[in-house]
């Protein structure tokens, strides 16, 4: 309970000047929101529900999140197109719907990041994985149009674009 006031308490202070919505949650995956695209955030039953303006609901268990952050810009990024190695990831289904699968067998070290930004360089989802072969990162909460998803681990850069339908 203190912890769904702590929340509110940061929405009524915060979503007045903020632009992006920017949820972390306690397994690494980040998710990004523009607040001009949502409808409704609301709290049901131990659950964080993001109602976007076209009726898709992302939703969240309040237990496994690390934070809520509004902000007018994004911290921490990056050009995503540096560094980048000659060959992409491997993707599919590309366009994609609601789940993509990410081939990550031509890469040596698969311990890294996977982050997915929109074309104008906004983080949106990140995904840490670890020595996994195939990668799957839901993306419901993704608007359609096109997208950047890039793995790095410190040695190398491999990007890609994608469509989301």
């Amino acid at each position: 309970m203190k912890q769904l006031f702590l929340i509110l308490l940061c929405l009524s202070f915060a979503g007045v000047r903020s632009q992006n919505l920017l949820i972390n949650q306690s397994n690494g995956t980040k998710t990004a929101y523009l607040l001009s695209n949502l409808r409704k955030i609301s709290f049901d039953s131990g659950n964080l529900l993001i109602q976007k303006t076209d009726n898709s609901i992302g939703e969240f268990i309040i237990s496994g999140l690390r934070s809520l952050n509004f902000s007018s810009t994004t911290t921490g990024l990056i050009n995503p197109f540096v560094k980048l190695s000659k060959t992409s990831l491997n993707v599919y289904p590309n366009p994609v719907v609601d789940v993509l699968n990410i081939d990550m067998s031509s890469i040596q070290n698969q311990t890294g990041k996977i982050c997915i930004y929109t074309v104008e360089g906004m983080l949106m989802l990140t995904q840490v994985i670890s020595n996994e072969s195939i990668v799957s990162i839901k993306l419901n909460s993704l608007q359609n149009g096109i997208y950047i998803c890039r793995f790095g681990n410190g040695e190398e850069f491999k990007t890609t674009r994608i469509i989301k339908k």
